[in-house]
């Protein structure tokens, strides 16, 4: 599920919105005081990250294990506390950090009666951080300045909430061992390292050769290197900080949903590995050398294009952009001047402009033909032959035996959106075409799931939607795409055939604008006719959402990045 190449990572940072990612983010400085946000998820693979409780005046975490009957016998003492509490603010969760799968602990949940999310701690980096040694244990965190404000058994939790919510001081220091009734917790870190630092050179350059270093490198979209080890001590409380929260690598897809080429995100064992050399000290370590240095040695390709120089490149007409404004969609004509017919392989759009462009739909515009008529022509448009652009883009490589003809005489409409960024500029954008030697013998198609009909209230911080795209001819399913504007919360992608049988294939549990990818399938799915692709997904209009451009303001479907869209792309092809 993880086959993703060291390339194709380098292609998934194009868009410089990462850097606003990380201004005024704290930084983690001790277990016992303050360990930072961090995001995780549940048993049914739902986000959940500290920062957006900043609202709340606590949240709690009583940590679990689906096999320790000691610190199960505490799950009815947590839930009274629960239901009296939650009405003053406080929210509550349970903490499972023993690689429990999700069907273990959904039962163990629904066996004692907890109805409060159990947030899945694969890499144990969140429990190890707040110095968790035991199931059995609680804590009371400050989702406001992510410090540990209580952490020690559950029976004195009540009296420390208390009191915290009291206003009075709170001791943060754990009670006695023998208090927590628990199972000692195995971290494998410890047990992979024999109590060591990992190595650099050996454990934790590869990841960053991996995951990171392709947009971080000298003439790569991200803003700094990671060339070396030095580089990686400077940006290391950065490094920690993104990957706690999940915000890195960019569009993560839930791992234990489908299978895809490009789920991205780090493993359990990766995030441990990284994680555990950033809190061992290493930092102060300048001995922490191994030459030579494995990131200093890596080799990237020169060309801007992802795939290396195209067959042939378009240059879209530049366009003026003003300083300030709304400005309406654009349909741009674009000349190809094929002088025959030619199968397209792969394509892709190099912006000429990332901080002003929105984005870019390609539609191709057939030859017309002696007699025939432009609606029926009209037709074609939009098939998805050709790539389009949005904020994360990749190219669209289509599988060998795939392709898109593209015809002697056709030619290209841009639909074009920009932003304006405070002051006049200009767009240039280009893109690269990659063509087959021989027909290949499939071509591809595109479709959407799309709802237009929503109107999210104000303040909603989980307003769901639905769409849903029939199938009406066995198809053969290659990659999908789901498109939301700034108050996206979540999307996600099922099969459900004729007979009901219904089966997940993508779900992206924190959609981000900044990154809008295709995620690929690594075995192409058939559907047959009678199929239906069902999309949910669910808005954020909360004053909790930093990308909100308005959380008093009702939102409909529009086509300014300030209202909203539901879309899900798909690319297949027909079984002949």
């Amino acid at each position: 599920m993880r086959n993703t190449s060291r390339n194709m990572r380098g292609t998934l940072c194009r868009t410089l919105g990462f850097v606003g990612g990380l201004l005024g983010l704290p930084i983690a400085v001790s277990a016992a005081e303050r360990i930072g946000d961090f995001s995780l998820l549940d048993q049914n693979g739902a986000y959940h990250q500290m920062s957006k409780h900043g609202d709340r005046r606590a949240v709690v975490l009583y940590v679990q294990d689906s096999r320790c009957q000691a610190s199960s016998r505490g799950l009815a003492a947590f839930q009274a506390l629960r239901r009296h509490y939650e009405y003053q603010g406080v929210a509550f969760f349970l903490l499972n950090p023993t690689r429990d799968n999700r069907e273990a602990m959904q039962e163990f949940v629904d066996r004692h009666g907890v109805t409060v999310p159990a947030l899945m701690d694969e890499s144990q980096v969140v429990t190890d951080a707040f110095g968790v040694t035991s199931t059995g244990e609680a804590i009371i965190y400050d989702p406001g300045n992510f410090s540990v404000q209580y952490k020690g058994s559950l029976s004195q939790l009540e009296s420390r909430l208390a009191g915290l919510l009291s206003g009075s001081p709170v001791d943060s220091e754990a009670s006695k061992a023998g208090d927590i009734e628990g199972c000692r917790i195995a971290y494998a870190s410890a047990n992979r390292f024999g109590g060591s630092t990992p190595s650099y050179a050996q454990h934790v350059a590869p990841v960053i050769a991996e995951n990171c270093a392709g947009c971080h490198r000298d003439g790569g979209i991200a803003p700094f290197a990671f060339d070396s080890l030095q580089a990686v001590k400077g940006w290391a409380p950065m490094i920690r900080e993104v990957v706690m929260t999940r915000r890195m690598p960019p569009g993560q897809a839930d791992p234990h949903i489908g299978n895809l080429k490009n789920a991205n995100g780090l493993s359990p064992d990766e995030t441990s590995i990284l994680l555990s050399w950033i809190d061992s000290g290493v930092l102060d370590n300048s001995s922490d050398s191994e030459p030579p240095d494995p990131l200093a040695t890596l080799a990237w390709p020169t060309s801007k294009w992802q795939l290396g120089e195209p067959d042939m490149i378009v240059a879209f007409p530049p366009q003026e952009i003003p300083a300030t404004g709304v400005l309406d969609y654009l349909n741009v004509p674009v000349s190809l001047n094929l002088e025959r017919d030619m199968w397209v392989r792969a394509s892709e759009i190099y912006p000429g402009n990332r901080n002003a462009l929105h984005h870019i739909i390609t539609r191709v515009v057939p030859p017309r033909a002696e007699g025939e008529s432009r609606r029926r022509l009209s037709a074609e448009l939009g098939s998805g032959g050709l790539a389009g652009y949005v904020p994360g883009a990749q190219a669209k490589v289509f599988p060998g035996d795939t392709g898109y003809l593209l015809r002697k005489g056709a030619s290209l409409n841009l639909q074009v959106h920009y932003t304006t960024i405070g002051k006049a500029t200009t767009d240039r954008s280009e893109m690269g075409i990659y063509f087959h030697d021989q027909p290949p013998t499939h071509t591809m198609s595109g479709g959407n799931a799309s709802n237009y009909a929503f109107r999210i209230p104000p303040g909603d911080d989980d307003y769901p939607v639905s769409a849903t795209m029939p199938v009406n001819r066995d198809i053969v399913l290659y990659d999908i795409l789901p498109h939301m504007h700034f108050r996206g919360k979540r999307m996600k992608f099922t099969a459900i055939y004729p007979d009901g049988r219904a089966r997940d294939i993508l779900s992206v549990p924190n959609y981000s604008f900044n990154w809008q990818m295709s995620y690929e399938l690594a075995e192409p799915l058939r559907l047959p006719a009678g199929s239906r692709i069902r999309v949910t997904g669910a808005f954020d209009n909360s004053s909790r959402n930093p990308f909100n451009p308005d959380p008093t303001q009702e939102v409909r479907w529009g086509q300014q990045s300030w209202e909203e869209m539901f879309f899900g792309f798909f690319s297949y092809r027909h079984v002949r």
